[in-house]
């Protein structure tokens, strides 16, 4: 089995991969590929693509692959500047929830010249997401394959990001719990249970929308948000890895289990990322969701509002213990 290491990546870059799955058969052999899946890097070590669950992010970590799958990372040939890249990354997490097009992603094998519907497919959530940055991958950004974009003359192919994994480290891999599934199954049990409002509604985003303009639906939306568990998802986290949340119980667990260096080079990690603004659109997130509450007074805004500040909160205890770990630990 093998992985993607991201050391090597930057933000904006795309992954083409492929599977053993009959869906990823049908796409190889419908575009004389050796890809069928389109992803982007959106931070480190993770993804935002389009599967049949939705749009949804992934952390790269936990995601596994055959020797036989083709992998590829691609860049822009001209460096993205600050605003394209916020754009394209912005457009991609506004996608959340949207639901995936079966009937169009097997369109995009004749290319047609047409606009796709407001639905995605994973190469066309890539291309639209360059698109809204006023870069064209593809002749349609709505109607493209993986192998589109594998030929696109704007991307470069990078060195393969793929590496080869033991046994032992795959078991331990697939043995961890998976919190982006556990997010992906809340986010789409609550856009289920709003669509019923409105067929329109695609993303999280679309949901919030939709809510401003029908305000008389804020206790139907409240009662979806609350049994969907989409306010409380922020929980898993500091329930399953405690240590992570408080400094003593870091001491404990490092002490107990004996890995001072496992634990160093998370909290190292972890820095690093917040440093270079890895989780700033949380707080981008609840800025925006505040604004929104602020002119509409719904218990629904006031809900989500609070679920980003103990989001926010959460990160910001994780940082503060991480860092104060380390400086009590100086090498």
């Amino acid at each position: 089995m093998k992985k993607i290491d991201y050391s090597q990546l930057r933000l904006g870059d795309i992954l083409l991969t492929t599977s053993l799955a009959a869906e990823s058969w049908s796409v190889r052999f419908g575009t004389k590929s050796d890809i069928s899946h389109a992803m982007l890097y959106v931070a480190s070590g993770s993804v935002i693509d389009s599967t049949s669950e939705g749009v949804h992010a992934h952390n790269l970590q936990k995601m596994l692959y055959d020797d036989k799958c083709a992998i590829y990372a691609l860049r822009p040939k001209h460096p993205l500047t600050a605003e394209q890249l916020g754009k394209i990354i912005a457009y991609a997490r506004a996608e959340i929830g949207t639901q995936y097009s079966v009937i169009e992603a097997m369109r995009a094998l004749k290319a047609p010249r047409r606009e796709g519907s407001s639905k995605q497919f994973c190469s066309r959530l890539v291309a639209r997401a360059y698109a809204d940055a006023d870069i064209k991958l593809v002749e349609n950004p709505d109607f493209c394959t993986p192998q589109h974009l594998k030929e696109s003359p704007l991307l470069s192919l990078l060195s393969s990001p793929a590496v080869s994994i033991s046994d032992e480290e795959c078991r331990g891999i697939e043995a961890q719990p998976k919190g982006a599934e556990v997010m992906m199954r809340v986010t789409n049990d609550f856009l289920e249970k709003v669509r019923k409002l409105s067929p329109k509604i695609q993303s999280v985003e679309d949901a919030l929308l939709f809510l401003v303009e029908n305000p008389e639906e804020d206790d139907i939306f409240l009662e979806a948000l609350a049994s969907s568990g989409y306010l409380d998802h922020w929980r898993e986290q500091p329930e399953r890895f405690p240590w992570r949340y408080d400094q003593d119980e870091m001491e404990v667990f490092s002490e107990k289990n004996k890995i001072e260096d496992d634990v160093r080079g998370y909290c190292e990690k972890l820095l690093a990322d917040d440093d270079a603004g890895t989780f700033k659109h949380w707080e981008k997130y609840l800025a925006a969701v505040e604004n929104l509450a602020r002119q509409f007074p719904l218990k629904s805004l006031v809900a989500i509002v609070l679920l980003y500040e103990n989001v926010v909160g959460s990160h910001r205890a994780r940082v503060n213990v991480a860092r104060g770990w380390l400086a009590s630990r100086p090498k």
